[in-house]
């Protein structure tokens, strides 16, 4: 008769997975003005810059307090980036 050999036994690890995202990862930003979404690259929301819509033009800063909110939730979902 012929007996299967016991597998090993593995050892499950938990933790938080997470990947790291590319710079040029496209990410809704709602228009105050408008509420019509328009795509920027994380890379571009990085540089706090002037955003404008692609609907209407209104143009405003993105905010240090906008992109820390930004990266709280990207960690939350279990995203992270580089700084």
């Amino acid at each position: 008769m012929i007996e299967p050999l016991p597998a090993p036994r593995t050892t499950c690890y938990e933790g938080n997975v997470s990947t790291i995202v590319s710079t040029e990862m496209l990410l809704p930003v709602t228009c105050d003005h408008c509420e019509c979404d328009t795509d920027f690259s994380l890379g571009v929301l990085k540089q706090l810059s002037r955003i404008s819509c692609g609907h209407c033009g209104h143009s405003r800063h993105f905010t240090a307090i906008e992109f820390d909110v930004l990266k709280l939730v990207l960690a939350n979902a279990g995203f992270h980036f580089r700084d």
